[in-house]
């Protein structure tokens, strides 16, 4: 049975345009929590590699660091690098990885939208070709035409604000993953703060 409501009963009747790109939104929304993992491990290596580690020299404490310490030593070693250097390195990898695969995400979702949608106003066009001269009788054909045009259209903000919401909701659910990952008790006394802010 098709969902209730006006948006998702729309995208319900979108399914056939969309499947042949299933795989393109599978691996967009793939690409976005590979870019959203980046986005944690930032601030990871800046507070608790750079500073912690290396500046204060207070890395054996309790506090996780999702393994870019030894990360961090181990391209020091091997590259031949000051553990600032390498510190540095590992941070811009992943503020570079986060931006690319940002970008991908948002370009390959947008792709299989287009082309979905292209699809479908392909098959409008098929369709009204089709229609009997009876009915531009009834129906003027410019708004036929206009119909087609202004609900496709609004197809294409729905699916653009749904990739938008992904965007969003992926980083905070890799955020909250990573966080109740690393310690649950203090995760479950922030969540009434969490949801403050979301």
């Amino acid at each position: 049975a098709a969902p209730r409501g006006t948006a998702l009963r729309q995208l319900w009747r979108l399914r056939q345009w969309l499947h042949p790109y299933g795989w393109r939104i599978a691996a967009a929304l793939l690409l976005a929590a590979l870019s959203a993992a980046a986005a944690v491990l930032v601030p990871v290596v800046f507070s608790r590699v750079v500073v912690d580690d290396i500046l204060m020299g207070a890395g054996q404490d309790v506090v996780p660091d999702l393994g870019q310490r030894a990360l961090t030593h181990w391209l020091a070693g091997s590259l031949g690098l000051a553990p600032l250097g390498a510190a540095m390195g590992l941070y811009l990898l992943w503020v570079l990885l986060r931006a690319v695969l940002g970008y991908a995400f948002e370009t390959l979702f947008a792709g299989a939208v287009l082309a979905a949608l292209g699809n479908l106003r392909r098959d409008l066009f098929a369709h009204v070709e089709r229609l009997p001269a009876a009915f531009y009788d009834r129906v003027r054909i410019g708004q036929v035409l206009t119909r087609i045009t202004n609900d496709v259209e609004s197809l294409a903000e729905l699916l653009t604000g749904l990739a938008d919401v992904a965007g969003e909701l992926i980083p905070l659910v890799v955020a909250i993953s990573v966080m109740v990952s690393l310690d649950a008790t203090l995760s479950a006394q922030l969540s009434p703060l969490v949801v403050l802010i979301v």
